[in-house]
C-alpha cells in the first residue's frame, strides 16, 4: 500500500448498525451504544463464547504491539473492519462521530501509522473492532483488558 493512507470514515449510525447486527441487544439500555461492558453483557446473553484477560502496561506499549496481542490467532486479514476509537467521542477530533472502516489486510499498516497521521493514538480509550464476516467482536478495555467475541 503505497503512499498516505486516508482516514476512512464512516458515521457512528454505520458502525451502530454494523454493531447491532452481530449483537442486536448492545447499547439497547444506554444512550453509549458503544460500551464495552455492555456490549459484552449483550454479546453473552447470546451465547457468544467470550475470551477475556488482563492486558499489563498498555500505557507503555506501542499501538501496533496491542494491536499484535488483541488479534493473536484471529483469521481476520482478508474481511472489512469496523474500528470504533475513544477519538469517535472527543468533540476535539477529526473523528468526533465517526468510525473507521477498512480491510483486515490494511489494519495494521492503519494502526501503525494512526498516531503520525491524528496526533492521537488509537488505543486511547475504549477501542472496538468489528468483523461482521466473522462475527467477531474484539475490543480494549479502557481499564487495561482485552475483549474477544465470537458469536
Amino acid at each position: 500500500m503505497g503512499g498516505e493512507m486516508s482516514l476512512p470514515a464512516v458515521s457512528l449510525a454505520e458502525a451502530e448498525a454494523t454493531l447491532r447486527s452481530l449483537v442486536p441487544l448492545a447499547g439497547s439500555r444506554q444512550k453509549y451504544a458503544f460500551d464495552p461492558d455492555d456490549v459484552r453483557r449483550a454479546a453473552l446473553g447470546q451465547g457468544a463464547i467470550d475470551n477475556v484477560w488482563p492486558i499489563s502496561g498498555v500505557e507503555d506499549r506501542s499501538d501496533s504491539e496491542l494491536l499484535t496481542e488483541l488479534m493473536a490467532s484471529l483469521d481476520v486479514e482478508h474481511e472489512p473492519v469496523v474500528i470504533v476509537p475513544g477519538d469517535s467521542f472527543r468533540p476535539s477530533s477529526d473523528l468526533f462521530r465517526k468510525a473507521l472502516s477498512l480491510d483486515g489486510s490494511q489494519l495494521q499498516e492503519f494502526v501503525r501509522d494512526y498516531h503520525a497521521r491524528t496526533g492521537r493514538y488509537i488505543f486511547d480509550g475504549d477501542t472496538i473492532f468489528l468483523f461482521p464476516k466473522s462475527r467477531q467482536i474484539v475490543m480494549l478495555h479502557h481499564e487495561g483488558f482485552g475483549i474477544r467475541l465470537k458469536m
